[in-house]
């Protein structure tokens, strides 16, 4: 059974699907729900100073995109494609075999001293050795044996030194430690980056998981489950597929269907729910112009190329209430502390 993904454009209707009644309605949840403490909300705080490992890799990654091929025995630095099998005991280790492997001579990516056989060979050249795993290595059928190994080698390519000429020629950069801190600034921003989206989900979550609803209105499930059911059949016809065919291809049975579809309205539902309640709270609205200015912007960051474009996929009443869960996330980040 193929799990269903939801495309990015999608992540907006399902994060604050059938927000109609609730979110803007007149309905009250004072005696039903329990809302939790939204501004004490503690986390863990996540490293996001740039590892050297992580520079060198990507430093790495780059170097060898402007590689070049040669026709001279492999040394140390050099990136080698190879073809390998193996045989324990005149028995073929079908684990081993691998039609093309790549390695960076000095590296040790595969097991330790593979790529001193690699050094000294030439394309088109072949070479078969020994090699003893260790006792607690992974696999099962070489850890502790001694294993005859064939390699043969494909191709040899020659990755340019990290010299301050070679980054100012083509990486734009005057020299090695200006591009080494151009590396790690863009690694940090993009953990930074990743960081704060966990901390949002991680917040978000802990305020649902806190909040307690011990009643969900039978009109509001109801219109949930409803605009659920309308986005699956929709995706199922985008996707060319009949209805039975999508039910049964990410659901396997109707049953199944159904009982995941309650699952997902009643989550939406009490997200709904703490929307409302928190907006309230808060004092969260908003003018005409200030709705369209963060409309367009909503726009833009889903990748829509208009507004109009995002209102054909979802009503306004679910873009207002997903514009108005990113105010208040900001209230909670805004008190997270952080151990």
């Amino acid at each position: 059974m193929e799990k269903f993904k939801i495309t990015k454009k999608a992540k907006i209707a399902m994060a604050a699907a059938c927000a109609v009644i609730a979110a803007f309605g007149g309905i009250s949840f004072a005696q039903r729900t329990t809302l939790a403490d939204y501004k004490n909300i503690t986390l863990k705080k996540e490293k996001t100073t740039a590892k050297k490992t992580e520079i060198d890799s990507y430093i790495q990654q780059t170097q060898q995109q402007y590689q070049k091929e040669v026709k001279r025995a492999a040394k140390k630095g050099d990136v080698v494609i190879f073809s390998r099998s193996g045989t324990c005991k005149n028995k073929i280790i079908n684990e081993l075999h691998m039609a093309s492997a790549q390695a960076i001579l000095g590296k040790d990516q595969f097991k330790k001293g593979y790529d001193k056989q690699l050094i000294g060979m030439k394309p088109g050249q072949n070479k078969t050795f020994n090699y003893t795993y260790g006792k607690k290595d992974t696999s099962d059928h070489c850890a502790g044996k001694t294993v005859k190994v064939s390699i043969t080698v494909k191709n040899v390519y020659e990755v340019p030194k990290l010299t301050d000429s070679f980054v100012k020629k083509n990486l734009m950069y005057d020299n090695v430690a200006a591009y080494k801190k151009y590396v790690k600034n863009m690694i940090e921003t993009q953990k930074k980056k990743e960081a704060k989206s966990y901390y949002e989900e991680t917040a978000w979550n802990k305020v649902m998981n806190g909040t307690t609803v011990r009643k969900y209105p039978k009109s509001i499930m109801k219109e949930c489950t409803d605009q659920l059911d309308k986005f699956y059949r929709s995706s199922a016809k985008n996707q060319g597929m009949k209805w039975s065919a999508f039910i049964k291809n990410y659901f396997k049975t109707e049953a199944k269907y159904k009982s995941q579809l309650k699952k997902q309205a009643k989550k939406q539902a009490k997200e709904r729910i703490v929307i409302q309640k928190i907006a309230k709270k808060e004092g969260i609205s908003y003018t005409d112009k200030e709705y369209k200015k963060r409309e367009k912007k909503l726009a833009e960051n889903f990748g829509y190329q208009s507004v109009k474009n995002l209102e054909k996929n979802n009503d306004k009443s679910t873009i207002k209430a997903y514009i108005m869960k990113q105010d208040i996330l900001k209230i909670i980040m805004k008190n997270v502390k952080y151990k």
